[in-house]
């Protein structure tokens, strides 16, 4: 059974996968509601991404970033770079976005960011649109 359209099925295939996942979703412009895996229930919060990184401070071995078509905001990808997670996999459903977010996340070739890029998948989930969902996975660079 599929989630109704606008929410976010991430949470469901991390539940009971991983010993503890926090799930940040945007619900607004300014607050995000967390999820960890393992509850019975969702333990809800209401908080924003940056905040939310602000007070995180173990590192995650991975990281699943969904963010709305604005992309991931300029604090929250500072903030998780310095965080490091050893991978982060990256749902985008805005090429401009993405494109913008990945030059800080991965750089170029001259100058090389935290990440690299290691997979790209490109996913056509709306035929005969020009909407096209892109799944980046990149890993921490030594």
């Amino acid at each position: 059974m599929l989630p109704p359209a606008g929410i976010n099925s991430n949470a469901f295939w991390t539940v009971n996968k991983v010993p503890r996942a926090f799930r940040p979703k945007v619900v607004s412009k300014s607050c995000s509601v967390i999820w960890p895996s393992g509850a019975a229930s969702p333990n809800l919060r209401h908080t924003t991404v940056e905040a939310f990184l602000e007070h995180w401070h173990d590192r995650p071995d991975l990281v699943v970033l969904d963010p709305p078509r604005t992309g991931v905001a300029a604090r929250a990808l500072s903030r998780l770079i310095k965080i490091g997670p050893q991978e982060i996999v990256y749902l985008s459903c805005d090429p401009a976005t993405l494109a913008r977010d990945l030059a800080i996340l991965a750089g170029d070739t001259q100058n090389p960011g935290t990440y690299r890029i290691g997979e790209v998948h490109l996913v056509d989930i709306f035929p005969q649109t020009y909407h096209i969902e892109a799944l980046v996975r990149l890993s921490r660079r030594a």
